[in-house]
């Protein structure tokens, strides 16, 4: 009788990993495509007495003066797109490094990952 039991539980084990890895595979689609969708920004063209007006582009996001070392940003987190405050402590050629002040991990981005505090 715990022979029969044991087996059907490992069978019902092995449906649920299936089950997991396809949701998992389904999950990592969506991300991936989420990664890939651009937004188109709103354009207005006026055009007063005859003359044509190039339309401006408005972005979501302001622009970013530079920071300076020492400085205190917020800095986008990777992994789950989300702002948090963190401390410049170099600039170089390949962005600028900082250490989140939450955690104290490290990481070196572009400006455009960094917003004025």
């Amino acid at each position: 009788m715990k022979e029969i039991e044991l087996v059907r539980l490992r069978r019902e084990v092995h449906r649920h990993q299936a089950e997991n890895r396809r949701l998992t595979a389904i999950l990592m689609e969506n991300s991936r495509e989420k990664e890939t969708e651009t937004v188109e920004p709103e354009v207005q063209t006026v055009e007063p007495e005859g003359q044509t007006v190039e339309p401006e582009v408005q972005t979501d996001e302001p622009e970013v003066s530079r920071p300076s070392v020492g400085g205190l940003v917020m800095a986008r987190w990777s992994p789950d797109k989300v702002y948090y405050e963190a401390k410049v402590l170099s600039v170089t050629k390949r962005g600028y490094t900082v250490k989140y002040t939450v955690d104290g991990y490290k990481r070196t981005y572009p400006q455009k990952y960094l917003k004025p505090l």
